[in-house]
């Protein structure tokens, strides 16, 4: 177990960031409740084992379920964090339906307990609630934004965040420090779609990328951590999504010669930045692999090259040969990264086989060939049903303006096998027929 603990921490820990982990492991030392419970413990550990091949995850998932039941009606801080957790380990279980139920039910409790208020409690206890009301912010604003739903808290807390220059002990780790960047822009009022918008909310994410911390400047960032949090999940995805509706909105016929110009000329310029947000975008996907290579567990990391390959799908307009080796080299590093991911994970398990319905014969063999993978058996594919997808997570979406609904993975699925059903159908009538010809 105190394996387990130092590998979540090192490994997965501020992938989203649900405790103040030197809180839980000090009362988790001093046999303290205020900050660990038999609940939370079961649900890292439960996080936590998904490599082990001897399956505890399902030994401590259920027993996390257990004393979950236990605690019903119960408002406590570990009820909270542990409830979060619960929702990240079914999410990549392909099951985020049946994890939101715990989101729901923890945010009740943290209004009951006046969490995102101004805090009363002075010392360890009210730095811990802080902490947990921002962590909790960050969680749901980071599952409305990836689910295309509308925020269940649209307010950030009343305590402000202290300044780690100031009071680092606050954010535990050093490298926790980095959470509080994620709050410094946003509008509260819903912003039109202008090209002044978006040029403002462009401008702003630039700024705040160019003003992060030295040590996760380009030229310094190395940890898995460094290039998910920051760089492949969130600063470049934002960008794409952000210009890419805003460019593939419906033009104006009416429009005069001189602003139809004007914005051709602006278009251009948020064209240039989108290219160039697309190419970083896969910039960091290959630098994590010639670093880090896919093998370890990163439970957030399936979403970077199953988006990746979304955005080579949908800019399959330049047909030149040369373009056509690039894209299919991409695809075959990205199938790559869920395959050996789904090792971990069944919800890569799930995105490794959406890949692998839409490659070609030809990427097949060399995905085979270069990624020593194995093809599937009928019966093996047919494990992964879609009767065991609960999953409302959209997984093609490229733009914000994308419609969610036919995207969402649930749906997905359930396309997916309605093909294979009807191929199967097709394949058993033309066997038939040959049968009454003979």
């Amino acid at each position: 177990m105190r394996k387990l603990l130092h590998d979540f921490l090192i490994c997965d820990y501020n992938s989203i960031i649900t405790f103040q982990k030197d809180y839980f492991l000090d009362d988790m030392a001093n046999g303290r409740t205020t900050f660990c419970s038999s609940l939370m413990v079961n649900t890292v550990l439960a996080y936590a084992s998904f490599w082990n091949p001897q399956n505890l995850a399902y030994q401590f998932l259920a027993e996390a379920k257990r004393l979950w039941e236990m605690e019903a009606g119960k408002s406590r801080i570990t009820t909270i964090q542990a409830g979060i957790l619960l929702n990240i380990v079914l999410n990549i279980c392909g099951a985020d339906k049946i994890g939101w139920s715990y989101t729901l039910q923890v945010t009740s409790m943290a209004h009951q307990i006046g969490l995102f208020k101004k805090e009363k409690h002075r010392g360890r206890l009210g730095r811990g609630r802080s902490f947990t009301s921002w962590a909790m912010f960050n969680w749901l604003s980071f599952m409305a934004w990836y689910m295309f739903e509308k925020p269940l808290v649209s307010e950030p807390p009343l305590n402000e965040l202290p300044d780690p220059v100031e009071d680092p002990t606050f954010y535990g780790e050093f490298w926790l420090n980095m959470a509080i960047d994620l709050f410094g822009f946003g509008d509260k009022e819903p912003a039109e779609t202008t090209f002044s918008s978006v040029s403002d909310k462009h401008k702003a994410l630039e700024l705040w990328y160019e003003t992060l911390p030295d040590v996760l400047s380009p030229k310094k960032i190395v940890f898995p951590a460094h290039l998910i949090l920051h760089l492949g999940a969130h600063y470049f995805n934002v960008v794409i999504n952000l210009l890419e509706g805003f460019l593939s909105r419906p033009e104006k016929s009416d429009m005069p010669p001189s602003s139809a110009d004007l914005v051709r000329r602006q278009d251009q310029t948020l064209a240039e930045a989108l290219a160039q947000a697309k190419i970083s975008y896969e910039s960091v996907i290959c630098l994590y692999y010639l670093r880090h290579g896919f093998d370890a567990t990163q439970s957030f990391f399936p979403q970077l090259p199953n988006t990746l390959l979304y955005i080579h799908q949908e800019d399959a307009s330049d047909t030149s040969s040369d373009m056509q080796a690039y894209r299919r080299s991409t695809r075959i590093l990205c199938a790559k990264g869920l395959y050996e991911q789904g090792k971990s994970f069944y919800i890569s398990q799930i995105l490794f086989r959406l890949a692998q319905s839409r490659m070609s014969p030809e990427d097949l063999s060399l995905l085979q060939q270069f990624a020593n993978i194995k093809p599937q058996s009928p019966e093996q594919s047919r494990l992964i049903a879609a009767s065991q997808v609960q999953s409302s997570w959209p997984v093609a979406i490229v733009s914000i303006t994308d419609d969610p609904e036919p995207r969402r993975l649930g749906n997905v699925m359930r396309q997916l096998d309605s093909l294979h059903l009807s191929s199967e159908g097709e394949s058993d009538a033309g066997a038939s027929e040959t049968s009454q010809l003979d």
